[in-house]
């Protein structure tokens, strides 16, 4: 892995470095050309699809969470640190088996070539939204896990989770 997936992320650039890395290792497994579905799992046109959807829904949740005003006294850097450890170590991990959202499911995936290319301009918005706002800003709004609706996430710890379900994609095809 590269020095951005192992170091915390204390600025927004360093954000963007994880997310940046973390999709680079996931087009380099899923873009080989190849979209057979193994026996249990997805495809790699599944899976882009699914990311894709993923980083969209996530990253309409940081701007309406923004754009509502519905800020909360930032996370210290302590907290931000401690929430990104706990991603860093627990998203990655295929020992729980996390069942997707139905939204977030890839039914009716397009094409290999077509699913990467959602996924590419889905990034291309969450780093144009990331852009558009500050660290604070994003230190300041939390928003539930959809699954886990108890676990509030921070908006930076938003993005490091998108990195790491990068990484998650990645195991998973690869097993």
């Amino acid at each position: 892995m590269t020095n951005a997936l192992e170091v915390f992320p204390a600025t927004l650039e360093q954000r963007l470095a994880e997310l940046a890395a973390a999709r680079e290792c996931l087009l380099a497994e899923i873009s080989d050309g190849v979209d057979a579905k193994p026996a249990s799992g997805w495809s790699a046109s599944q899976v882009a699809y699914h990311v894709h959807l993923t980083e969209k829904s996530i990253t309409a949740g940081l701007s309406k969470t923004l754009s509502d005003g519905k800020k909360e006294e930032r996370r210290s850097d302590e907290y931000l640190k401690a929430e990104w450890e706990g991603i860093a170590e627990r998203v990655p991990s295929r020992q729980n088996k996390i069942v997707a959202p139905e939204s977030l499911q890839p039914i009716d995936a397009p094409a290999l070539n077509n699913s990467v290319n959602l996924l590419k301009e889905s990034s291309v918005a969450l780093a144009d939204f990331v852009k558009s706002t500050t660290l604070d800003d994003l230190a300041s709004i939390s928003i539930p896990h959809p699954i886990h609706k108890e676990m509030l996430i921070s908006g930076l710890g938003w993005l490091s989770l998108i990195a790491r379900h990068d990484l998650r994609q990645v195991k998973q095809s690869q097993a």
